[in-house]
């Protein structure tokens, strides 16, 4: 039975383990990648929500088809999606729909945790626009008093655009690290596998007599 070279019992454990190191990296890479992404989108609509807080609490005390205008102008100028909810769950304005149309929003999420006086953060799926969205809401105070929430979102697929084409330039990063160390891995198992062969070869002459 013929003997297989050194070099093919060195050369795959180096493959093996070039290929998990890479594979770690990369897959640590895009989580911290996603929690960045996410967390400065929560951070973007954050800051949002707290610069709009003033002039929708001057609307606030106008009539609705005021405020209704307001979010509409608003939300096309930083391209957000802008939604005012009383205390009871009423959507009183909201850039992207007709309030009057919208069901009541007393039971999310990102809405029950600033009616506790909390910002409000919630990753679902828009049941009113279809659409995977990141939201932030914040508690409007008038005179102390809890008035209503102001909730600011962006859809996720912007997010998820701006991660794949990251984790497709990573990838490719990681192809080209694995082909460049595998040349490295070849050339250094020939290293060690030779002079292994050599003495495989001479103890097999020497045990030939």
């Amino acid at each position: 039975m013929k003997r297989r070279p050194f070099f093919w019992h060195i050369f795959p454990s180096f493959l093996v383990m070039i290929i998990l190191g890479c594979a770690i990296i990369v897959i640590y890479a895009t989580s911290a990648i996603r929690n960045f992404f996410y967390e400065q989108t929560v951070s973007s609509l954050t800051t949002r929500a707290t610069l709009l807080q003033i002039p929708i609490s001057q609307y606030l005390q106008k009539s609705s088809v005021s405020l209704d205008s307001l979010t509409k102008l608003l939300g096309k100028q930083i391209n957000t999606r802008i939604s005012v909810i009383s205390t009871d769950g009423t959507v009183l304005a909201d850039s992207d729909k007709d309030p009057a149309h919208m069901d009541n929003h007393g039971d999310r999420p990102e809405i029950m945790q600033a009616m506790n006086g909390v910002t409000g953060v919630s990753v679902r799926r828009s049941i009113s626009i279809g659409k995977d969205l990141t939201y932030v809401a914040l508690p409007i105070y008038i005179n102390h008093k809890l008035t209503a929430l102001l909730r600011t979102s962006v859809p996720m697929v912007s997010i998820s655009d701006a991660l794949r084409n990251i984790v497709f330039r990573i990838g490719f990063a990681g192809i080209f690290v694995v082909l460049s160390s595998m040349l490295v891995s070849i050339a250094l198992s020939r290293r060690l596998s030779y002079p292994l062969e050599m003495l495989r070869n001479g103890a097999l002459r020497f045990a030939q007599g």
